[in-house]
């Protein structure tokens, strides 16, 4: 049987139209929107670029913050309850935590490649978002005791009394704590203010023998 040229030929023009339809697939709302925002901010990235600082104020203040965290700063707690307002407070240390923050990494790379999550500066794992909290008080005899609170309800490990007139939860004089938190020293706590990679053996790979 024979094929002429020309079949040949429009054979060949057909087989080329797949393979530039299969290369090209159908235009969709999204994909016009795409480029449309990319273009968009191509042009304001070239007409007002983001600007650049050596200092700012917002990192300033997260350092204070950290620092806080890290050196047990006095503080005052209160607690709000929804629809019934302020019912409990006292004289604290720090910041509370939110419950579920971890002192090591809470996930793990078992195979392939995921992204895991890093130490936070003052050396705990917080959680992404959590409603209970472990905050703490300054008892009258001078121990700090560690309270759990969440909207639903509060845990107290120490003891604290119910005042009608206040309609609020307050600490007794003689309230103790068997668990405490123990103060840490200013003095042994660094705020370093430059971290030099080179200088530090944390950053150096272990000798294998």
């Amino acid at each position: 049987m024979k094929i002429s040229r020309r079949s040949l030929g429009l054979a060949g023009a057909f087989v080329a139209s797949l393979v530039f339809l299969a290369g090209c697939p159908a235009e969709s709302g999204d994909s016009v929107d795409r480029v449309a925002s990319d273009q968009a901010s191509l042009r304001f990235s070239r007409n007002q670029p983001m600007h650049s600082y050596d200092f700012t104020q917002a990192r300033q203040n997260m350092l204070a913050a950290q620092d806080a965290l890290a050196l047990g700063s006095n503080s005052f707690t209160v607690q709000m309850m929804p629809g019934i307002g302020r019912t409990f407070e006292c004289p604290s240390v720090g910041f509370p935590l939110p419950f579920g923050t971890q002192l090591t990494n809470p996930e793990k790379a078992i195979n392939g490649s995921i992204t895991l999550p890093q130490i936070e500066p003052y050396g705990l794992f917080p959680p992404a978002d959590v409603a209970a909290t472990l905050a703490n008080c300054i008892l009258p005899n001078g121990q700090i005791g560690i309270f759990y609170s969440e909207p639903d309800l509060t845990t107290f490990m120490f003891d604290v009394r119910y005042n009608p007139e206040t309609k609020m939860y307050e600490i007794p004089p003689n309230s103790t704590s068997k668990i405490t938190i123990k103060r840490l020293e200013p003095s042994k706590v660094d705020p370093r203010e430059e971290f030099d990679a080179g200088k530090d053996d944390r950053t150096k790979c272990p000798k294998v023998s």
